[in-house]
């Protein structure tokens, strides 16, 4: 009896490497750096208004001065418009200094209109934290009463 070892092929089209790219250039976020891994997406038509998760952090320290360690969570409307939440240590821009310290420092960014903005004036949780609840919703600002992207870290509001 004679065995075949068949394979099948998927062709990876044009439209698989542009929707990468777009990828890689959104999530170039708070720390300036390719986040391989850490990109979903829906269709336009399923469109959430928000998303919520739970983080357990790890101590990690980014190898060099010039390098950082995040982990973003981002709401994508489209190439201008994002907004993003999470934990960050190493090389900051924007309003976001740099931070080698054990803590993860909490940091919010995003894109309205392609004007860009990162701050992490938030707080910081301990290197190793279990459990911590964030949660991006779109709903009213307590700050002004406005519908907006409002932004949560164990249920605490802080920013919109």
């Amino acid at each position: 009896m004679r065995h075949h070892n068949h394979r099948i092929l998927v062709p990876f089209g044009l439209g698989a490497v542009l929707a990468l790219v777009v990828a890689q250039t959104a999530l170039a976020t708070c720390f300036g750096l390719g986040h391989e891994g850490a990109y979903g997406a829906e269709p336009a038509s399923s469109l959430r208004r928000g998303i919520k998760g739970e983080m357990d952090l790890y101590s990690a320290q980014p190898n060099n001065t010039s390098a950082a360690i995040i982990h973003p969570t981002q709401i994508v409307h489209d190439a201008d418009n994002f907004v993003g939440w999470g934990t960050a240590k190493g090389i900051g821009v924007d309003n976001s200094d740099d931070y080698f310290g054990t803590r993860w420092q909490i940091y919010f960014d995003g894109a309205q209109l392609g004007d860009y903005f990162c701050e992490q004036h938030y707080g910081d949780v301990a290197d190793t934290a279990q459990n911590q609840f964030f949660r991006i919703e779109w709903t009213t600002c307590p700050g002004d009463g406005q519908s907006k992207f409002v932004v949560y870290w164990n249920s605490a509001w802080k920013s919109c």
